[in-house]
């Protein structure tokens, strides 16, 4: 729900040393709200919940926001990508 991705996205540590904090804390916050760690982490990392969350950023974290659809691929789909251009650029 948007307004506990708000609550948690307003809770995360600013831990120095690390981006926000760490795998204790998105674990401990998870069983609190029984989501998992790595939904804690993306809701902090602004991989989730980016509607619900965008009114809390800081000027900082909005522009170094980039939207899911501009970011790069890696591993298997950028493989795959590679693949299918090359037999393109053959036939």
């Amino acid at each position: 729900d948007a307004e506990l991705a708000a609550y948690i996205y307003q809770i995360r540590p600013r831990n120095a040393g690390s981006r926000y904090g760490s795998m204790a804390e998105a674990a401990r916050i998870g069983t609190m709200h029984g989501v998992s760690p790595k939904t804690i982490r993306d809701i902090w990392n602004r991989k989730s919940w980016v509607k619900a969350t965008r009114k809390l950023w800081t000027a900082e974290e909005a522009s170094s926001f980039v939207p899911r659809r501009h970011r790069r691929s890696s591993g298997a789909d950028a493989d795959t990508r590679d693949k299918k251009r090359q037999r393109t650029e053959t036939e």
